[in-house]
């Protein structure tokens, strides 16, 4: 819930960061605040920060070696099974 919560007009600066980030006003939740700011920590050499962001989107090595797919070919998987459902209600 915090995390979803909008950064309040005050805060301009931050604010200022997320846009010159090219993040929609719409978009200025402090999740994307986080996200910017382990995204620059990471650019800057945080090894942790960028495992962190590589784990967050579903890109861990260990796991993907166990679940045998990434985030990627999990989307790709349930796209295709929509597809199908879908061919098969229309006939």
């Amino acid at each position: 819930m915090l995390l979803d919560m909008e950064i309040p007009d005050a805060a301009k600066e931050l604010k200022a960061k997320l846009k010159m980030m090219g993040i929609s006003e719409e978009d200025f939740t402090y999740q994307s605040a986080v996200m910017v700011a382990v995204l620059n920590q990471a650019m800057k050499g945080n090894t942790k920060a960028a495992t962190f962001l590589r784990d967050t989107v579903g890109e861990n090595p260990m796991l993907m070696e166990e679940e045998g797919s990434s985030l990627a070919d999990a989307i790709e998987e349930a796209y295709r099974n929509r597809m199908e459902e879908s061919e098969d209600a229309e006939q």
